[in-house]
């Protein structure tokens, strides 16, 4: 099934099962509600309709990166909201560390036992919709992890168990999910090491915003105006030096209605001896009042971009933020050296396209964005195509700066504030997937299979024989 099959007409929520079933009536749904649908509506992928679910016997752990322990609960309440994070309230479980009377066990041979934490324990939070638990924990829900107990009526027939009634026993081994707890909070604060070491420093924007909030509360730039999704301190994040620049850019442009701009993306291997941060770079410069080789420059804007290397990102970051820099109902004729960055512009910003083939556009997160700007303020884009490298004087200057961006640290769009997204699936925590999900998921697969393939112990004789790099893998 596709995401459109599950959620709202409009695709705000997950709709019910009940609800699905008329949404599909070619389907013919039988039965009870599939365990991959209850999957789906415990998860925070996609808000339920109700901002309140009460799962039923659901169980999780995740890790206190204050405490450094780890946190046991059973779900109360998951409040989801549509523009917002999703919060699960848990009843608090410990471990009874003198149930099993045996000595000298390994962790995993541990009978696995918790019980309610009784309080003051120091991570309970005020909770007024249910008053019987002693201790409530709240976590995000994106970093539980789910595990399942035995059913009330398992007792464990061991002489060595000390058993109560508020005992439950997970199928899992305490120390098992201790570790995969650990792990997973590890796991998410990965930061590549394509991104700089040393970041400027949060004051340094917070300070520019300051001293420009008048213009940023009252803008006629949609991207100028502080409290929208789409404010440009929203949109990226990363190098924040390049967020002011584009500020600064957008506010000289705002009595502008008519643009002309010149764009060039680029794109190199990354090479680990140079001192170069970036694969990918792009430039643009508006030359509407420009004459070439006379008066001042033009204004120009430049950026380096990190995860997902290609030169066609590069040129469709240098068109978004063109389309970011300028005001409210302007005109914008802009020249690309890449007939693909048209092709694709157009098959995105046309009505008929939808939804579900512009997602398996390759950076579709930037292309979604372009969509959602031109409309909601108002653009008329043209596109113009310029053969690269044949001495355009304006055209070979935005490729000359887009080469000297790649000594810029990077940035990227932050996915989490883009507007009219239901999901957006990361790889590793480390950037997200802009790309059709099927075959970026079909490449890992083959990675994994192949992978398998090569230590099959069984094969081991032949590799010995021929080794891997003789191997010519395309005829094989």
């Amino acid at each position: 099934m596709f995401m459109d099959q599950l959620a709202s007409i409009d695709g705000s929520y997950l709709s019910t099962w009940k609800d699905v079933k008329k949404q599909n009536p070619k389907a013919n749904f039988k039965g009870p509600t599939p365990k991959w649908f209850q999957k789906l509506e415990k998860s925070n992928i996609i808000a339920a309709e109700t901002s309140n679910y009460r799962p039923k016997n659901e169980w999780t752990i995740s890790w206190d990166l204050v405490h450094q322990c780890e946190l046991y609960g059973k779900t109360i309440e998951q409040q989801n909201d549509l523009y917002d994070t999703s919060l699960t309230y848990q009843t608090h479980y410990i471990p009874v560390v003198d149930a099993d009377t045996r000595s000298n066990l390994t962790p995993k041979k541990v009978t696995p036992t918790l019980q309610p934490c009784p309080g003051q324990c120091g991570h309970s939070v005020p909770f007024s919709s249910d008053l019987r638990p002693k201790c409530v924990i709240v976590s995000l829900t994106s970093h539980l992890i789910f595990f399942n107990v035995h059913a009330k009526k398992f007792i464990p027939n061991k002489q060595f168990l000390k058993l109560e009634k508020s005992f439950i026993f997970p199928v899992t081994p305490l120390h098992t999910l201790r570790t995969q707890a650990f792990t997973f909070s590890k796991h998410r604060l990965i930061i590549p090491n394509v991104l700089p070491s040393t970041v400027p420093i949060l004051s340094t924007l917070d300070s520019y915003l300051n001293v420009n909030s008048e213009i940023f509360n009252n803008s006629i730039n949609l991207n100028l105006n502080i409290s929208s999704s789409l404010f440009i301190n929203n949109i990226f994040v990363g190098n924040r030096d390049l967020i002011i620049e584009l500020l600064e850019i957008a506010k000289q442009f705002l009595l502008w209605k008519n643009f002309i701009f010149y764009t060039d993306g680029s794109f190199s291997s990354l090479d680990v001896t140079s001192s170069t941060q970036t694969q990918m770079d792009f430039a643009w410069i508006e030359t509407a009042d420009a004459t070439p080789n006379s008066g001042p420059p033009p204004p120009s804007y430049k950026g380096a971009l990190s995860f997902n290397p290609s030169s066609t990102k590069a040129e469709v970051y240098a068109l978004l933020t063109a389309i970011i820099a300028v005001p409210d109902n302007s005109e914008l004729d802009v020249f690309t050296d890449s007939l693909n960055v048209i092709h694709t512009f157009y098959v995105v910003t046309n009505k008929l396209t939808s939804i579900r083939r512009i997602l398996k556009c390759n950076n579709h997160l930037a292309w979604r964005l372009i969509d959602t700007l031109i409309t909601k303020k108002s653009l008329i884009v043209r596109l113009h195509k310029v053969k690269a490298h044949s001495n355009d004087y304006w055209n070979d200057m935005a490729d000359g700066l887009a080469n000297a961006a790649r000594q810029l640290a990077p940035y990227e769009i932050n996915p989490t504030n883009l507007p009219g997204s239901l999901m957006t699936p990361i790889w590793a925590s480390i950037a997200p997937i802009d790309r059709d999900i099927r075959k970026f998921c079909h490449n890992l697969t083959d990675a994994y299979t192949f992978d398998q393939f090569l230590g099959n112990p069984s094969l081991s004789p032949i590799f010995d024989r021929f080794p891997l790099p003789s191997i010519h893998w395309p005829l094989t």
